[in-house]
């Protein structure tokens, strides 16, 4: 006779808790309780199904809740309400302090040239308020054969190719009253950019005031001055350089010696003598009333055909110096498909879509607030 034996087994698992000896979120840094992906917590599984007969208990675990996303803080490299910056660190000394507030360079009052602040390193922070507040910045030329370079910008929060702030700069000489020169919005947007020919050894000022299409009445902007060497083949255009694309090779559109390449061919006024377009393209409005047009090629069906004209990297369209206008043509010669006139700075730009394969052109002309001669750089884009 046979014995049956019924074992049942029961086998418990405790759970380890472990503890955070500091479990205070530091500043710029995310707990790991507070990512922005944390998911919800796990529900407990069902018991085991009873042997012999015996129903299994059902597990009791309930899942826990996700976690929220993380809370703005200083140091993420974001503007949150309450900061005046964000350089995406708590460091002290870099112009924007661990609390995420402006470290201003200048020290009111500075309205003027007697009151000047010393222009002294990057980034140099400084704010009009209230809203008719002048900036007066000191700075200094001790060498010869260097240009000055003076711009505006904002924050890195876009104000201003947004419009939100607009600034107008004076350079002005050492007796605190002769302008050298000025700008209102030959920077980004409604920012300013003042570039200047070889200054004499000696001390300057830089003047910094609200412009009246500011559509905030005070506000925190940065300010640089660049001194630059004048050597051909840096990037920068300086005194008796028309351009500098940064190498010091011929033939690419700016020779070895820092001057522009023409590309066309006069008279090229006429769909009879256009010039066939090749790149680089540079180009010369003269004399007053020239007309300039170029033949392109399309030889696929449903092309489309973006002609933008360009100021050579003299940022002169944003300071709205140089004016184009530019049509597009159809292969009668006659048809305009597509016009565009001040699309970037007082610089135009036309886009023809859906072309037949033929052959169109492009035509260059100046604005109502063009200067002559007008020298321009012209870009094609078939796709």
């Amino acid at each position: 006779m046979r014995k049956l034996g019924i074992i049942t087994m029961v086998v418990l698992a405790a759970a380890a808790c472990e503890t955070n000896d500091d479990d205070t979120p530091r500043r710029g840094a995310t707990s790991a309780s507070s990512g922005a992906s944390s998911s919800s917590g796990t529900g407990g599984s069902s018991g085991e199904g009873g042997m012999g007969g015996q129903a299994g208990e059902a597990g009791s675990s309930v899942g826990g809740n996700g976690g929220g996303l993380p809370p703005p803080i200083c140091g993420d490299l974001t503007i949150n309400p309450g900061e005046e910056c964000d350089d995406g660190n708590n460091d002290p000394g870099d112009g924007c302090d661990a609390n995420c507030f402006i470290e201003s360079g200048e020290i009111e009052p500075n309205d003027t040239p007697e009151q000047a602040s010393p222009f002294a390193k990057l980034p140099y922070y400084a704010k009009l308020d209230p809203p008719d507040d002048v900036d007066y910045v000191s700075f200094s030329v001790n060498g010869a054969d260097a240009s000055v370079l003076v711009r505006t910008m904002d924050l890195g929060d876009g104000a201003c190719p947004k419009g939100e702030i607009d600034t107008f700069v004076d350079v002005i000489a050492a007796d605190g009253t002769t302008v050298i020169a000025s700008d209102d919005d030959g920077g980004e947007g409604n920012c300013s950019r003042v570039a200047m020919p070889t200054l004499t050894v000696g001390d300057y000022f830089v003047r910094v005031k609200a412009g009246v299409k500011s559509q905030l009445p005070t506000f925190i902007y940065r300010l640089r001055i660049d001194k630059v060497e004048n050597v051909c083949g840096d990037g920068f255009i300086t005194i008796g350089e028309t351009c500098d694309d940064g190498n010091s090779n011929s033939g690419d559109g700016c020779s070895s010696a820092c001057q522009i390449e023409i590309s066309e061919t006069e008279p090229n006024d006429t769909v009879a003598t256009a010039n066939t377009f090749s790149e680089p393209w540079n180009a010369v409005l003269a004399p007053t009333g020239d007309v300039d047009i170029v033949a392109v090629d399309i030889l696929a069906s449903g092309a489309s055909l973006t002609a933008t004209t360009t100021d050579q990297g003299t940022n002169a369209c944003a300071a709205k110096t140089l004016d184009t206008v530019v049509e597009i043509l159809s292969p009668d010669g006659m048809t305009v498909l597509a016009s565009g006139d001040d699309i970037i700075g007082n610089c135009g730009s036309a886009l023809a879509t859906n072309l037949a394969p033929g052959k169109y052109f492009v035509r260059i002309k100046g604005g109502s607030l063009a200067t002559y001669p007008s020298s321009y750089g012209l870009q094609i884009v078939i796709s």
